[in-house]
């Protein structure tokens, strides 16, 4: 079975696959967030970071491409092929309302006909194998069949398919009966996507869809980073890793300030992980108040307002203290590092 990191859009950059490949190795390959070639064609000063060379990483990489434009997707991929890489995937996945309204992303599904202009014209020109991430369909599961039909008459790579349709985003059950539907209907290898958190729901994909050689998964990696890695995702490995992602983001932004907000993301997902291991909850003590701002208290303690629901485990925790690794608080004020702060 092959384990794929998804690419995701301000969390998974190339600092962020570099650290977390040194701490909680395990990962096939990593999906780079996309590229978004504009009609100038040339790559800017982040694009030529986060496209590093191939073989300069100790690790799989696959470029991921956002257009609708035919001629850009063709230059882009031969960017990547000059980079040294071996394939590049073609976002039709992207419910982003920015995206979309350009006719990008899940945005292309709306029109099967354009679409099929649009593969006919890349896989006849690429210089790269193409895979494709793609959704069910735009506002209706009842496109996907349209759509597997355009997919099966071009040799893609691997197809990803997140079950759900724009309209969904991320919100509700995944549409099984639509991913047994594509392979009943197809000969691509298949991939599957989505609401993958744990090691139980992958071996489910495993043992009910034999024939699915690859999962790719997520926000369950960014929430829980050592899923895939022998041992899990242990207190010590997880410290290690924030604090390497701190240092290195403070370096690549310049100030602790921004470095910061650049880490926000990942721990709204984290929390929801720290929460389930009971192990690091006996040490919480309560942390200054307004009246006492003695800083001497446990680093890793921090108030947590988890009274809302918990997408990760499914349950309502009461309003307590949980444990918050040190980076989050270091070299900060411990109240406007406070997970208070933050949006859940």
């Amino acid at each position: 079975m092959n384990y794929y990191f998804a690419p995701m859009e301000g969390l998974t950059d190339s600092v962020y696959r570099r650290v977390h490949h040194t701490y909680f190795p395990g990962i096939s390959a990593y999906y780079m967030p996309f590229l978004s070639p504009t009609m100038h064609r040339t790559l800017t000063q982040r694009e030529k970071r986060e496209l590093p060379r191939a073989d300069s990483v100790p690790f799989r990489a696959v470029p991921q491409i956002l257009t609708k434009i035919s001629g850009d997707f063709i230059w882009a991929a031969e960017q990547c092929a000059q980079q040294g890489y071996d394939e590049v995937n073609l976002n039709l996945g992207c419910p982003s309302g920015t995206v979309t309204a350009k006719g990008k992303g899940s945005g292309m599904l709306r029109n099967p006909d354009g679409l099929d202009r649009f593969l006919d014209e890349i896989f006849h020109d690429s210089s790269l194998p193409i895979s494709v991430k793609t959704r069910l369909g735009f506002a209706s599961a009842d496109e996907f069949p349209r759509l597997v039909e355009i997919f099966n008459r071009y040799p893609i790579k691997e197809l990803t398919l997140h079950p759900r349709v724009r309209q969904a985003f991320y919100a509700g059950n995944v549409d099984m009966e639509s991913f047994r539907y594509l392979l009943a209907n197809t000969t691509l290898p298949v991939c599957y996507n989505g609401n993958l958190n744990n090691i139980a729901q992958i071996s489910r994909i495993q043992s009910e869809f034999p024939q699915v050689g690859s999962v790719m998964i997520g926000r369950g990696l960014i929430g829980d980073p050592g899923m895939l890695t022998p041992g899990g995702t242990t207190l010590s490995a997880l410290e290690g890793f924030m604090d390497s992602l701190l240092e290195e983001y403070c370096i690549a932004f310049g100030s602790v300030r921004n470095a910061m907000f650049r880490l926000k993301e990942n721990w709204r997902h984290l929390l929801c992980l720290l929460i389930t291991l009971t192990s690091w909850e006996n040490s919480c003590v309560k942390p200054p108040t307004k009246r006492n701002t003695d800083r001497s208290f446990p680093k890793y303690c921090a108030r947590f307002p988890c009274g809302r629901r918990c997408n990760r485990i499914g349950k309502t925790k009461k309003q307590g203290y949980r444990c918050i690794p040190a980076s989050f608080y270091c070299m900060l004020d411990w109240r406007s590092a406070c997970p208070n702060t933050m949006t859940l």
